[in-house]
């Protein structure tokens, strides 16, 4: 890392929870509402926890729950800079 970040390097693990906590809860209410086969429901957010560890994983650590990101943090796992 750099000796100096930029906002958008300190801001970018943060940035990158939210969105995928967004869009995480998103599918489960979706698929809440439609009431899909449990298969599919199943299928559906499971791709969608793969598809949110690949895109975020190397940005903040893909927890996608806030509480995760607290606990580790308070155990001293993870620094406040995420990751």
């Amino acid at each position: 890392g750099a000796v100096f970040p930029s906002t958008c390097q300190r801001l970018s693990p943060y940035l990158a929870e939210f969105v995928g906590t967004y869009l995480l809860t998103m599918t489960f209410i979706y698929n809440f509402e439609v009431s899909n086969p449990p298969v599919w429901t199943a299928t559906s957010n499971g791709f969608m926890v793969m598809a949110l560890t690949y895109t975020f994983g190397h940005v903040s650590g893909a927890n996608m729950n806030p509480s995760i990101s607290l606990a580790l943090l308070m155990a001293g796992r993870q620094s406040a800079g995420g990751g």
